[in-house]
């Protein structure tokens, strides 16, 4: 079956299993890199394997110089509290080398071609269309359950940030419909298991996302725009919409948006398709997923990150929520029993939908610039 994936809490204690990280690497310094040698930092992030996705040696424009490769390195470093001993090589090198900076480069570069200073020259990224106009670029992230999307997010705001450009982080999450809706919904659809909580298609106020990402781009010097948030710790545990005074506002023109989810790109499959045979209720998902183009009518570009088996999504999802137990003890977390259930509510759109995307349809028309990227059972990239 086909790839889909995510970021999360992501677990740097673990060792090193890929075999490629193994050794100097011919790091110029020997042994297992210098955060500060640039040339160990340029060798080790060339051998990323979503490099050649992400940069074009015929575009010099898009080639980060190996000193910003150092710099951006050590402030990933400081950000993630990586301790200075800590090779570049080990889980955190990996991360931030092969896969936090080159796509945080790739992004940068859409938002300057949008922004008319790095024009490009008909590159595999495909940039062309955002040069049509300067105005804010709006990035779609698919990414599945626990494969560390906040880090991912946070991390991408603080070098946009480092670099003089503004970034507002949206998630699909904070676009849920309130307590009392989930509720009548849940109602009118009695028996569908996978409308009974939040989280599918249907389950989002789908104008309130779309109005608040209009406001985003159209937002200018002095505007201000307050984001929706959702507080999953309101209605006993169910969730709610927090209330808006407690919405975070920001103001001026914004640069880029990234826009997170899930689900997000994915389309209705025909009422008679096989796949919705396959769960009862899934069909209603299908009619619900049409309201979300207009999600997708707005975003210019995608970064998809894929795994190979779905089955990973359950087992990401379980490790955190053990650890959350072993944190904060018996309430902390969901039990195994309890998970297993919550994930079984998601699986059926992934299996249904993940090869029915907006994104796939765009990256074979070249319409938009379409990052993908691969995942390991490590939530290391691997292509």
């Amino acid at each position: 079956m086909g790839r889909v994936a995510r970021t999360s809490g992501i677990a740097f204690s673990r060792q090193i299993r890929n075999p490629m990280y193994a050794g100097s690497c011919g790091f110029a310094s020997g042994g297992r890199g210098d955060w500060q040698e640039r040339d160990d930092v340029l060798a080790f992030a060339r051998q990323s394997p979503i490099y050649d996705k992400c940069f074009s040696e015929q575009n010099p424009a898009n080639l980060p110089s190996a000193q910003e490769w150092v710099d951006k390195g050590l402030f990933l470093r400081d950000k993630l509290s990586v301790g200075q001993a800590t090779p570049i090589n080990s889980n955190f090198g990996i991360r931030i080398f092969h896969f936090y900076l080159p796509l945080y480069f790739w992004l940068r570069y859409l938002v300057r071609c949008r922004r008319g200073q790095d024009l490009p020259t008909g590159t595999q990224n495909n940039s062309e269309p955002l040069c049509s106009q300067p105005r804010t670029i709006v990035v779609g992230l698919n990414a599945p359950q626990g494969a560390g999307k906040t880090t991912l997010v946070n991390l991408c705001r603080a070098l946009f940030s480092l670099d003089g450009l503004s970034c507002v982080a949206l998630s699909i999450d904070d676009f849920y419909l309130t307590n009392d809706d989930q509720q009548r919904l849940a109602a009118q659809h009695s028996g569908n298991r996978l409308l009974e909580h939040r989280g599918n298609a249907g389950t989002h106020d789908v104008a309130l996302g779309r109005d608040t990402i209009i406001q985003c781009v159209q937002a200018g010097e002095g505007e201000k725009v307050a984001l929706p948030r959702y507080d999953k710790s309101l209605g006993a545990g169910r969730g709610d919409r927090a209330h808006r005074q407690q919405w975070p506002v920001v103001e001026g023109r914004i640069d880029v948006v990234l826009l997170e989810g899930w689900m997000l790109g994915f389309r209705p499959l025909p009422p008679d398709a096989p796949q919705l045979q396959k769960e009862a209720g899934l069909a209603q998902v299908n009619a619900n997923l049409g309201e979300y183009e207009q999600w997708h009518a707005l975003v210019d570009a995608w970064a998809v990150i894929q795994v190979e088996d779905l089955s990973i999504i359950a087992s990401w999802r379980l490790e955190a929520e053990r650890g959350m137990r072993r944190e904060r003890g018996a309430e902390g977390g969901m039990t195994d029993a309890q998970v297993r259930d919550f994930v079984s509510r998601f699986m059926p759109s992934y299996t249904a939908f993940s090869e029915h995307s907006i994104y796939n349809e765009d990256e074979l028309s070249r319409k938009k610039p379409v990052l993908r990227i691969f995942f390991d059972k490590e939530r290391n990239p691997t292509g």
